[in-house]
């Protein structure tokens, strides 16, 4: 339907409106200028509609086959092996930060290597001693024989862990994780 009125719409005085003093149409005019531009493929769509309807059947084959073409490259470039995100070009399951604050020196993961290693050096030092590198607990009011019962399993498990500690350092350095 045109936006325009027929002539004979306009002389017919039905369609003519009196407002404020001033006579209006009761059709307005289209302002829309794709309407415009489009008019003729509207009055023409049983002419148009069966190509544009072909031109979209083909154009969607052809955009899978495009896609399967490139996925299939992808993977080649690839060795067959889907892509990895970024952040885990590095080996590593857990991205670093995006930011870090000015004042951070160490990563928690350099941090925790640092205490490691100052507690080995502190159990290697105290290694041929009796001396316990971990410190006592204030000691509670106990009888002298579960106090010495008590002296001689914590001994017993000191002298135990130390033989262990070194075991574990012994592997360790098997492996490689320290120089």
């Amino acid at each position: 339907m045109s936006p325009i009125p027929a002539v004979a719409a306009l002389s017919n005085n039905n369609n003519i409106i009196e407002v404020h003093g001033a006579a209006h149409l009761s059709k307005r005019i289209n302002l829309n200028p794709f309407h415009w531009a489009t008019s003729p493929l509207k009055k023409n769509w049983d002419k148009v509609g069966p190509v544009v309807n072909k031109y979209n059947d083909v154009s969607r084959v052809i955009s899978i086959l495009l896609g399967a073409i490139g996925m299939i490259v992808m993977l080649d470039r690839h060795k067959w092996k889907p892509p990895r995100w970024p952040w885990a070009k590095d080996g590593l399951n857990h991205p670093d930060p995006s930011f870090v604050h000015e004042n951070e020196q160490y990563t928690v993961d350099q941090l925790t290597e640092k205490k490691l290693m100052e507690m080995l050096k502190e159990m290697k030092m105290c290694e041929g001693t009796d001396e316990s590198p971990i410190p006592e607990e204030i000691p509670s009011p106990i009888d002298e024989d579960e106090d010495v019962t008590l002296r001689e399993a914590e001994k017993q498990f000191m002298d135990d862990a130390q033989e262990g500690v070194g075991e574990v350092i012994g592997e360790i350095k098997g492996v490689g994780v320290l120089g």
